[in-house]
Parts: C-alpha cells; sequence; structure tokens
C-alpha cells in the first residue's frame, strides 16, 4: 500500500462526478456542496442554500429585525451598503432593505454612530438604540423612535446619559424595556436597565439598578423579565450575569442560574425553558452544570437541563428559535452541538445535537432572524458563508426551500489552462422527455473562498449530439439573464459563464475555457432544474489537469435518506490514452481519498486491485477500471456530507477524471 494523499489547506467549492458510458443503468446520486478546509479538515455545506439577496455592507451587521411587510431592518458599524451588486450607497448605520435585498431609499435615519439594537412596536414605529447623538434629523443621545415611513425621530426622547444601549424589548403592554450601559435614561436616574412609557419615553418605577452593563432582555409570556449581561448585581439581589425581574417591582426573583462570564444572548422556548449564550464555560459556569457558552435553563429553578451543545472556542452571540423548536446559533465558535460548526449552527432541540446545516461563516454571526416564509437572515462580521461570498448579511434558504432542481449534479473545481488541459465536463440525458438545465462557468468569485490565481472571465460552451447548435457564453448577462436569475443560481459575478437550456435526450460536452488564452482556476457546473420529470442526468463526466497542492481536484457528495447510497468512486488517468490524448498528458497514477464531513478518512485507494473484496464487487457491477494503476472504491455510505479528493501518486501531475457511480444495493461476491 502506498502513501496516502495529504489532504491540503486549500479552500475550494463544488462536487464533482465523472463516468466513460460504461454502465448505462449507474447514475449519479451526488449534488454540490461547498468545501472549505479548515485546520487540516474539511467543512461542507448544502450549495445553493443562498438566494440572492445581498445587499452586502461594508462593516459589521449587529442586529436584524423583519418588519410585518416584509421589509427588512438592519443596524450596526457600516456606512455603506452595494445590494445584488449595485454601486456603494450611503447608508450610516441603520438601513431598511427590500424583501429582494434593494435598498428601501425612503428611509434614512443616519446616526452619527453604530446602532446596536433595533425593536418595533404595534404602530409600526422604529426604536433604535446605539452609540449616537444625533439621528433621525434630531438629537437624541443613545435611543430614538422613528417614523417608518420617513425614517425621521419622532418626540420620544429619553434623554439617554451614558455609552451605549445594546437591548430593547417591548412588552406587551408596549412598555419598553432598554439595556445598556448609561446611568441615566427617561429622566431619570437608571443604572444599565430602565424602563419607559410607550408614549412618553419618560422612565416608570421600574428600576433594577444593576452595576454593570445589560447587554441583553427577554421577556417571558407570564411577563417576568429576564436580563443578561456583565453585572453581578441587580433587582436588589446578587445576580451574577443573568437574573430574573419581577414586572411590576423591578425585583430579582429566586431564579439564580449564576453564570461565570457575560449573557449576551436570552430566548425563549414555546415550553418556557430558557436559552441562554454568551462567554461562560467550565465547570459549574451555570445553572449548576459545566456548559460552556450555551445552556437551557428550567424557567422555575434556573438549574441546567440536560441539554449540552458545548460551543467550543470562542462565545455564543445570537440565539433564535425556528417554528418546529429548532435552535439557531451564531456567534464566534467554531464547533458546537459534536460538530465542527463555524460561528452558526443549528441544533435539535432535545439533543443538542448540530444538524447537517452547515453554513461555515468565516467571520462572527451577531444576529439571526427568522421569516414568517422560514428563510434565515444572518447578519455578522463575515466576507462569506453558505459557500458563497457574502459581505455582513445574508439570507439563507429553509430546508424545504432546497429542492432537487437546485441541486448541483456536476461541480468541479480544477485548474482551467489551455489546449487539452481545458475544464471539460460530460452528461448523459436519459429517458424520453427534454431536461431543463442550467450550466455555469465560475471564476472571479472564487476569491471569497480564499483563492487567489482563479479563472478571471470563463467561456462556456454545450456541445450536443447531431445537428445540436453549439451554444457559447462569456459573461452570463450577455444574452439570458432573466432566465438565468429566474433560476435563483445566477452567478455573483458579471464575467462568469452560464447557460439556461432545456435539452433533449442524448449525450452533451461542457467546456470551459479562459478568454483570450487565460488560466486559472475554475468551477464547471450542471444544475438539473426540473429532476421529477421522466428523464434523468446520467453517466456525468468531469476531466481535469490534475496538480499538486491546490491544483489537485477536490469535491464533495450531499447523500440524502431517500437515496441508495451505495457507490463505487473512480480516479481515471492512463486509461484516457490512447485516444486524443498522449500516454506522457495523463495522470499516470491517480490517488483517490474519500472523507467525511469532519475530514476524517473513510477511504483510500490507489491501485483498485489493492483490495480484493473491493476489487470483487467493483468487476461485479461493470465499473473496473482500464489500467490495473487506477483507483476505484466501493461503499454504501450513511446519509450524510463527504469530499472526494484526487491526486497523483508522489505529487504526479496530469490529466484525469473523478468518477461517481450509484449501483443500488450491492450483492455478496
Amino acid at each position: 500500500m502506498r502513501s496516502r494523499l495529504p489532504l491540503p489547506q486549500v479552500t475550494a467549492l463544488g462536487s464533482f462526478a465523472s463516468a466513460t458510458s460504461k454502465l448505462q443503468k449507474a447514475f449519479l446520486v451526488v449534488f454540490s456542496v461547498a468545501v472549505v478546509a479548515v485546520g487540516g479538515g474539511v467543512e461542507l455545506c448544502g450549495q445553493s442554500v443562498l438566494d440572492d439577496f445581498d445587499p452586502s455592507a461594508n462593516s459589521r451587521v449587529n442586529v436584524v429585525v423583519v418588519q410585518p411587510d416584509g421589509k427588512i431592518l438592519i443596524g450596526g458599524y457600516f456606512t455603506t451598503l452595494s445590494p445584488n451588486g449595485a454601486a456603494a450607497v450611503t447608508r450610516n448605520f441603520i438601513a431598511r432593505l427590500n424583501p429582494d435585498g434593494t435598498l428601501d431609499t425612503s428611509f434614512n435615519p443616519s446616526p452619527n454612530g453604530p446602532v446596536f439594537a433595533i425593536a418595533m412596536q404595534e404602530d409600526g414605529k422604529i426604536l433604535a438604540g446605539g452609540f449616537f447623538s444625533t439621528i433621525g434629523g434630531q438629537e437624541r443621545n443613545l435611543i430614538a423612535r422613528l417614523d417608518p415611513t420617513t425614517g425621521l425621530a419622532d418626540s420620544f426622547d429619553p434623554g439617554a446619559n451614558g455609552d451605549a444601549v445594546y437591548a430593547i424589548a417591548i412588552q406587551p403592554n408596549g412598555k419598553i424595556l432598554v439595556g445598556g450601559a448609561f446611568a441615566d435614561m427617561g429622566g431619570a436616574h437608571r443604572n444599565y436597565i430602565a424602563r419607559l412609557d410607550g408614549t412618553t419615553g419618560l422612565a416608570d418605577s421600574f428600576d433594577p439598578n444593576a452595576n454593570h452593563m445589560v447587554q441583553s432582555i427577554a421577556v417571558q409570556g407570564d411577563g417576568k423579565i429576564l436580563a443578561g449581561g456583565t453585572f453581578n448585581s441587580i433587582g436588589g439581589q446578587t445576580r451574577t450575569h443573568m437574573a430574573r425581574l419581577d414586572a411590576t417591582t423591578g425585583l430579582a426573583d429566586s431564579f439564580e442560574p449564576n453564570a461565570e462570564s457575560n449573557v449576551l444572548a436570552i430566548a425563549i422556548q414555546g415550553d418556557g425553558r430558557i436559552l441562554s449564550g454568551g462567554f461562560f464555560r467550565g465547570a459549574n459556569s451555570i445553572g449548576g452544570q459545566t456548559r460552556n457558552r450555551i445552556a437551557r435553563l428550567d424557567a422555575t429553578t434556573g438549574l441546567a437541563d440536560s441539554f449540552d451543545p458545548n460551543a467550543f472556542s470562542d462565545a455564543v452571540l445570537a440565539i433564535a428559535i425556528q417554528p418546529d423548536g429548532k435552535i439557531l446559533v451564531g456567534g464566534a465558535f467554531v464547533g458546537i452541538g459534536g460538530q465542527t460548526r463555524n460561528r452558526i449552527a443549528r441544533l435539535d432541540p432535545v439533543t443538542g445535537f448540530a444538524d447537517s446545516f452547515s453554513l461555515n461563516a468565516n467571520g462572527e454571526v451577531h444576529s439571526i432572524a427568522v421569516q414568517p416564509d422560514g428563510k434565515i437572515l444572518v447578519g455578522g462580521h463575515f466576507t462569506s458563508i453558505g459557500g458563497q461570498p457574502r459581505n455582513k448579511i445574508a439570507r439563507v434558504l429553509p430546508d424545504s426551500s432546497l429542492p432537487t432542481s437546485k441541486a448541483i449534479n456536476l461541480s468541479t473545481r480544477t485548474r482551467v489552462q489551455t489546449g487539452d488541459n481545458v475544464g471539460i465536463g460530460g452528461f448523459i440525458i436519459t429517458g424520453v422527455t427534454p431536461k431543463h438545465v442550467l450550466l455555469r462557468a465560475i471564476g472571479p468569485s472564487l476569491t471569497g473562498y480564499g483563492l487567489v490565481d482563479v479563472l478571471q472571465d470563463p467561456v462556456l460552451e454545450l456541445h450536443g449530439p447531431g445537428a445540436f447548435v453549439t451554444i457559447t457564453n462569456d459573461n452570463w448577462r450577455d444574452t439570458q439573464e432573466a432566465a438565468i436569475r429566474a433560476t435563483g443560481i445566477p452567478p455573483t459575478n458579471d464575467f462568469e459563464s452560464a447557460i439556461d437550456a432545456t435539452l433533449a435526450p442524448g449525450a452533451y460536452t461542457a467546456i470551459v475555457r479562459g478568454k483570450n488564452s487565460s488560466s486559472g482556476t475554475g468551477l464547471i457546473e450542471v444544475y438539473d432544474l426540473n429532476e421529477g420529470v421522466n428523464s434523468k442526468l446520467a453517466n456525468l463526466s468531469t476531466r481535469a489537469f490534475i496538480n499538486t497542492g491546490q491544483g489537485i481536484v477536490i469535491g464533495g457528495l450531499v447523500l440524502s435518506s431517500g437515496d441508495s447510497n451505495s457507490l463505487v468512486l473512480r480516479g481515471i488517468g492512463p486509461s484516457l490514452a490512447p485516444g486524443s490524448l498522449p500516454a506522457s498528458a495523463v495522470l499516470a497514477d491517480p490517488v483517490l481519498e474519500l472523507r467525511d464531513h469532519d475530514g476524517t478518512l473513510v477511504l483510500a485507494n490507489n491501485d483498485w486491485q489493492d483490495d480484493p473484496v473491493q476489487a470483487a464487487q467493483i468487476t461485479q457491477n461493470g465499473l473496473r477500471p482500464g489500467n490495473n494503476r487506477e483507483s476505484a472504491m466501493a461503499a454504501t455510505l450513511p446519509p450524510g456530507l463527504y469530499t472526494v479528493l484526487l491526486a497523483g501518486l508522489n505529487n504526479g501531475t496530469g490529466i484525469g477524471a473523478v468518477e461517481v457511480y450509484e449501483f443500488g444495493i450491492p450483492q455478496a461476491p
């Protein structure tokens, strides 16, 4: 057995598959994933999990709030937005977006400092808190109320004195709870927390008198008030970092989680149990238990229950609960719920385990909001999330909006060169019904994944059988912009290529070249847009030049519970010659690896006959490679996310192909 393929520290996008049409009954069951190497492992997440919503803020988004009419309020440190690729527009610290991500130009309060908190009153008026002294055309210290039509500040003026407002919550009776770093609020001396009249802005008798910052507030169904922050005294009692206050007196009740460090996020489940997130960690860190940065507390006793996602590396900053009870968590962590999850995750409400929702943000997540349609808004300090470039804010499709029509059936990241070393993908449409597909050639946007030598201007060609007229596209907006946008997965850079086509059954080839014979790293993709029709993409193939280091081919598989997950994977090289390729041009000795979502090695193969049991199974299914130095592996895999890596033994290079077949439940050899 020869040496295993080293896992490179690279960023890659896409799944890949190919076949040489040897077995017509074998159909590919993979769809694309985004693959990002992190600390020697590989993280994957479903491709096309983001929609076209892309406001592109130039600095951190602290808070995201959805209005009843579907418009979206955002606050933070940003000073410009570039909605959906448009030119930058000045918006200082707060903005309102239309549901499609474009800017609502009528709303421009333009405070002179960052916004940390936004809340909406029942009458639609907008409360904003932060570190500012002017907003909406008026002098307003730290907090203001804005007209929802004009964005102007109204007469509501609590006259805060301090550093910032970090939290705003509205009680059912319309009174306004405010937390932050201040000493005066609403015309009264109020340390770090106050309650204001919803009309006048004056503070009432509620005076918990915290001794340090209040950074999170939530109101229980019974009206009691939960507060979290950096304090260790509040409501007349010693309470470290979290407390519950009587809604009338402001006194702390017996609820005493005794958090070890700051509590920055609080959310209340439908059953009344309380989710808490922040910096706390270690033994006896909250609710009498060892809980790292997130816990669930009994609403009566304040004790932590068995829910223990154990976030590691850094804080939990945001918690939101989906209508189905699943728990969305954002922050600065890199692992949670027993999985590697970079800064955002979704947790099972019973076990606390992370599910397959894995967006892999490359910067902190500070705010999460769930729209009525289930789409998830995410704000923070990232530039990439869900496998796509997104600056500080993104919108994620819910599980129910990840249809098979959006699955990528062929997607390979490769080094696109000239001559025989261009990127080539082949596929066959079987059945009797035409199939709607989208092909994309991606280059410039790969810089969002850390790649530098990318294909700056891809050109895409689609060749077909018989009298099929070759279709060529340079820039995707040239001829089919409306149709491509309607698919929901247009390229994110105008220099990238795409072809929307409805194709009759037959064999097709997609070729990616660099304009004017340029070269660079590129991505070739084929999407099946109507998988339910009586036709199917089969015998998909990708041929590419396999280099070393970042030039190896990296891809991913997503196997769902509805699929047969018995697969043969092949790495092909020598059998590509003779033919149009000389023997000196092909990958002489392919090496293939399969890894799971954590980057753990599942299978590895150099020569396909190394394992006699595997070799017999591969042969039985008609999929033995044409050369003994080629690689092949048979596997029956549970549903989940997998990565495949193809390289040359001992840093060999050359043209190779990677293949994935579904062959059904294997028979014993």
